[in-house]
């Protein structure tokens, strides 16, 4: 239940598109938490060229494998595709912490359907 997959299938179900699922995934790391205290490090770290304007962004987070590090993935990929939305088509970021933690929350809501 707590895979890349089960993520993938997840963040297609409403919250972003196949094109910007690929396009994020190409700018993730995955880190394995038994490496390192990643959740410390973990982030969607925006890239500007100047000050004035961000043109880019990578992500740092854990591999799936328990529910913590699904709702980190979840959170970390829904700052990317606000990021995203904002570089290409000019979405205002507004409330970037409000939007990610409504997404941890439904699917923590899907999940306990299931139970």
């Amino acid at each position: 239940m707590f895979d890349e997959k089960a993520f993938k299938n997840f963040m297609l179900d409403g919250i972003l598109t196949e094109e910007e699922y690929n396009f994020i995934s190409n700018r993730t790391k995955m880190v394995d938490e038994n490496a390192c205290d990643i959740l410390q490090y973990v982030g969607c770290f925006s890239r500007p060229i100047n000050s004035n304007k961000i043109t880019d962004f990578r992500l740092l987070v854990p591999v799936i494998k328990d529910l913590k590090s699904m709702l980190v993935n979840i959170h970390e990929y829904t700052h990317a595709v606000l990021l995203y939305r904002h570089i290409y088509y000019g979405l205002k970021l507004d409330e970037t912490e409000i939007i990610p933690i409504e997404n941890e929350k439904k699917y923590l809501k899907k999940i306990n359907r299931f139970k």
